[in-house]
């Protein structure tokens, strides 16, 4: 029998090249010993999935783009807090005004598509994508954007065995509640939702993405309430309260 599970045939790789486990060393090499040559910093380190910010040369920040989660650490390296980011901002923005720096100029690109290690590609990728979503979703409709998508992946990853199926009438809740602007409401029920995906393991293809989707949806659904909360009260001609 030709090949084997791993693809390879006489130590030949037959699979995707950009799958060739010999490539992914090479690439690994190259990232260790440029890392030896010029440890980092002041730095960014971007993977595509995730990115390492390095402060006084302590990791200070991880992004966990398919988490939607941004993890601090304190001086010493060790955990300390993790934020959600919004499709609609850079993750590199809210790591650096979280820890109220400025930004950091250097950024390595370390993915696998890498051309230059010392490059400027990655974060400004990250900020083209984000302006862009932001030119398509307004501020007050962001989280509908998530529940929908939230409930399109769980749709697929429970259509065999409709294991999903009480996340998704959650999130159902939750945009039916937006819509009338019962805002506390919806995030109830994304919070029920949320704790019911975090209870079971994912699936990764579906599940992971849908979480981060609902984990988006409560932090834009929260900020919106927030600046709601904050808008002065119109009034009338007479000193009572507006319509």
């Amino acid at each position: 029998m030709s090949g084997s599970a791993d693809h390879k045939n006489d130590g030949a790789w037959w699979g995707r090249p950009q799958d060739d486990p010999a490539l992914h060393d090479a690439l690994n090499k190259r990232f260790a010993d440029f890392r030896h040559a010029h440890p980092p910093v002041n730095c960014w380190i971007d993977k595509v999935g995730t990115a390492e910010l390095y402060l006084g040369g302590v990791r200070r920040a991880l992004v966990d783009r398919r988490r939607a989660l941004v993890m601090f650490y304190d001086e010493q390296g060790a955990p300390a807090s993790s934020v959600v980011f919004l499709r609609s901002e850079s993750a590199y923005d809210v790591a650096e005004s979280h820890l109220g720096i400025a930004r950091v100029a250097e950024v390595r690109d370390e993915s696998d598509e890498a051309d230059e290690i010392l490059s400027a590609a990655p974060r400004e990728r990250e900020d083209r994508v984000a302006a862009e979503f932001s030119s398509r979703h307004a501020s007050d409709v962001e989280a509908f954007h998530y529940l929908r998508s939230a409930v399109k992946l769980l749709r697929l990853a429970g259509s065999a065995s409709g294991k999903c199926a009480p996340v998704v009438d959650l999130l159902l809740q939750a945009i039916g509640a937006e819509v009338q602007d019962q805002h506390e409401q919806a995030v109830r029920s994304i919070k029920e939702a949320i704790a019911l995906l975090d209870s079971s393991p994912a699936d990764p293809l579906f599940g992971d993405p849908a979480l981060a989707d609902c984990r988006r949806a409560l932090e834009a659904t929260e900020r919106h309430m927030s600046v709601q909360s904050k808008r002065p009260v119109r009034r009338g001609p007479e000193g009572k309260s507006g319509g």
